[in-house]
């Protein structure tokens, strides 16, 4: 048997492919359109009906429920334009926004229980129920933790690309 040596060392840098190219432009392009129609529509029919009293008719509870899509919209709009020019699939802002999501998410598991006209359904996922309303409301709260999740194993991904950089 022949015990040669058959491989070899490439120590050439790797640039590959700029994340537009290994997400896909369309669904990069697409995901932006929608996202940034979406966001800032609704930030801008959310502004006026609060200022003109919406919260009053609508409830404050129900119109922090309306919001919360918009600002998340918004988040991802705002992720997905800073991400545009990176050449990295994991970045600092990515990590960032994800985890910036799930505070949101769980600000609104705390503080929707405390307003005023909040309804407890017996139905829903209440954590610390004391008489009658949760101390937070886990429909708010388990989605707030996937994306603290999610951004963790995004910080990963970071950490080992940065470390695969540094040795090439």
């Amino acid at each position: 048997m022949n015990a040669e040596n058959d491989f070899s060392t490439n120590t050439s840098r790797n640039t590959g492919k700029s994340f537009r190219d290994a997400v896909g432009k369309p669904l990069l392009y697409v995901s932006l359109l929608l996202t940034g129609i979406v966001g800032v529509g609704g930030l801008i029919s959310c502004v006026p009906a609060t200022l003109h009293g919406a919260w009053k008719k609508l409830g404050p509870t129900e119109c922090l429920r309306s919001v919360l899509p918009v600002l998340v919209y918004l988040a991802a709009f705002v992720i997905l334009l800073l991400m545009l020019g990176s050449a990295r699939p994991f970045s600092k802002t990515l990590v960032g926004g994800v985890a910036g999501i799930g505070c949101l998410y769980a600000l609104y598991s705390f503080v929707l229980p405390r307003l005023p006209d909040y309804s407890y359904n017996e139905n829903a996922l209440g954590i610390l129920v004391l008489a009658g309303r949760p101390l937070l409301d886990g429909t708010y709260l388990l989605p707030g933790l996937l994306f603290f999740l999610l951004s963790a194993i995004l910080r990963a991904g970071f950490t080992l690309q940065q470390e695969q950089d540094e040795i090439l």
